[in-house]
Formats: C-alpha cells, sequence, structure tokens
C-alpha cells in the first residue's frame, strides 16, 4: 500500500536537541509503516502550516521525491502523493498559516472558531477534488486537536487517545500568537523577522500587556484563556500530572512524542480500520 504521510514536525517523527540545534533522530510512523511493509511518501516538514500541506499534497510531483521514492515510484507505478491508497495527515495549530487566516479568515478573532473554519475549509477543498475519496483519509489531531466532525476516520487527538491529556488544547507558539493579535489590533507582524516592536519574547505572558489592545474584556479574556490552556498542555505532555514524567511518557525532549508513541499510532493506523474516535466538544 502507498501511504502519504502529511503534517509538521510530529508527522516528520523523533526530535531532540543537540549542539543548539533541534534534530531529527528518528523518522516514527514513516520508518515504522514502511518496516510494516508499505511505501512512504512523506510530505510533511518542520513547522509547515496545515494549509501549506494541503497545497504540497495538490503539488507533488516526482520532482519532490528522494531519490528512493523515484526508484519505488518506477517500480510500482505512481507518478506523486497523490496517487497514495491512504493519506495520513497530522493536524497542527492553524496560527502559524499568516497568509491563510489573513485571506480566508479575516474577520474571525476568536482563535477556536478561526480553527473550525480552516477545518471547514480544508474538508470542502477536499469534496471539490474528484481523484480523492474520504475513505483514503485518516485525520489525527496532533500539535492541535481536531475540532469538527470529519467524513473520515480520524481522531480527535493523539495525546488524548494515549491518555496523556483529558481534553486536548493546541500548543501555540509566543510569536505566532503575537502575530494573530497584532493583526486583530490593525498591525502586521510576521514571524521571527519582525522584533521591532518588542525587545524581549521570553514568555507569552510577558507580551500580554504590550501587544492586547482590544476594548472587549471577553476578548481579552478569550485570549488569556486561549494561552493558559495552552501552557497547561504543554506542562502536561512534558511533565505530567506530578511533574516528574519528564522523557518517560508520550513527548520526548522537546514536546515531540517519542518512538514508542509513534508506534502505537503506526498500529493503530494499521489495525483499527474501522474505528473512529472523533467525540465533538466545545
Amino acid at each position: 500500500m502507498l501511504i502519504t504521510v502529511m503534517g509538521d514536525s510530529w508527522a516528520s517523527g523523533c526530535w531532540h536537541e543537540s549542539d543548539g540545534r533541534t534534530q531529527l533522530y528518528h523518522t516514527g510512523l514513516n520508518q515504522q509503516l514502511t518496516d510494516a511493509g508499505h511505501h512512504v511518501i512523506t510530505l510533511a516538514r518542520g513547522g509547515s502550516t496545515n494549509d501549506d500541506q494541503w497545497s504540497r499534497l495538490q503539488n507533488h510531483s516526482d520532482r519532490f521525491m528522494t531519490p528512493t521514492e523515484q526508484r519505488d515510484a518506477r517500480r510500482y507505478g505512481y507518478a506523486s502523493a497523490r496517487d497514495a491508497d491512504l493519506f495520513v495527515w497530522l493536524w497542527t495549530d492553524t496560527l502559524r498559516g499568516y497568509d491563510w487566516w489573513q485571506l480566508h479568515a479575516p474577520h474571525q478573532h476568536n482563535l477556536y472558531d478561526q480553527q473550525r473554519q480552516q477545518e471547514q475549509w480544508i474538508q470542502s477543498s477536499i469534496d471539490a477534488q474528484t481523484h480523492l475519496k474520504w475513505h483514503q483519509f485518516v485525520m489525527i489531531g496532533g500539535n492541535a486537536p481536531l475540532l469538527t466532525d470529519w467524513p473520515c476516520r480520524s481522531m480527535r487527538s493523539w495525546c488524548e487517545a494515549m491518555g496523556y491529556i483529558t481534553e486536548d488544547h493546541a500548543t501555540i507558539d509566543p510569536v505566532n500568537w503575537r502575530d494573530f493579535v497584532n493583526w486583530c489590533n490593525g498591525k502586521s507582524t510576521v514571524g521571527n523577522r519582525d522584533y521591532a516592536d518588542s525587545p524581549e519574547f521570553t514568555h507569552v505572558f510577558q507580551m500580554w500587556e504590550k501587544f492586547i489592545r482590544s476594548k472587549s474584556h471577553d476578548h481579552k479574556q478569550h485570549h488569556m484563556d486561549y494561552l493558559d490552556l495552552s501552557h497547561e498542555r504543554q506542562r502536561r505532555l512534558v511533565y505530567g500530572d506530578d511533574n516528574e514524567q519528564f522523557k518517560q511518557g508520550m513527548m520526548g525532549e522537546d514536546l515531540h512524542p517519542n518512538p514508542e508513541a509513534h508506534q502505537w499510532l503506526t498500529d493503530w493506523i494499521l489495525n483499527k480500520p474501522q474505528e473512529q474516535t472523533y467525540i465533538p466538544t466545545l
């Protein structure tokens, strides 16, 4: 079976810090699916957005394949990642997609509704493709949980399904959150290229008074609650409820699932084809 893996760094594999750099030390479910006898093309990239993954799938051709993938493509008669029998997609935080939310959700300032809107946009995009069918897809909440119902086999949250957190929440990067808040207030900043408006980015809550300018108390509270839940999610996944779980649970050294978690997910993908674990919340 040809399997296309999509997503961000969670879908790329397992990571750790070495010499001050975050490095991939195991390709996770990509390798484990290969070891199980399947042919794998991975579109996943560290830091990738959901809409970028959709674009990569749409535009993929053999020139984007590794030499091994090109050799297998010739041998087994497929041309690109679009020819897969199965698409495994790990969902990530929508705030990474600056261009997407400015173009497709210009008036949506509620972070949860924005994520729902992007999920629905991807669903509509897949519906519009005559060569893609929903039975080919497996959608998995990774760095962010799924918040809508999907017309395919889906898992609201990998973290929830493994029992490491009760109700999952997206983990957001402080700079991504800053850019969204600035944009909501009429100011454009994009990623690490613009530090001019603040000299310090050491902690997400230090940015609160500097970047929130909304007159609405509810809007401020919405953002604060979102950040609190993001921070709590990070703490639980790295350290556990007892604050002593570092490297002993689902997470490895730096907020990425370890090889054992990838093996668990691989087994779920291959051995539970009819199970759908999505539970609507929020």
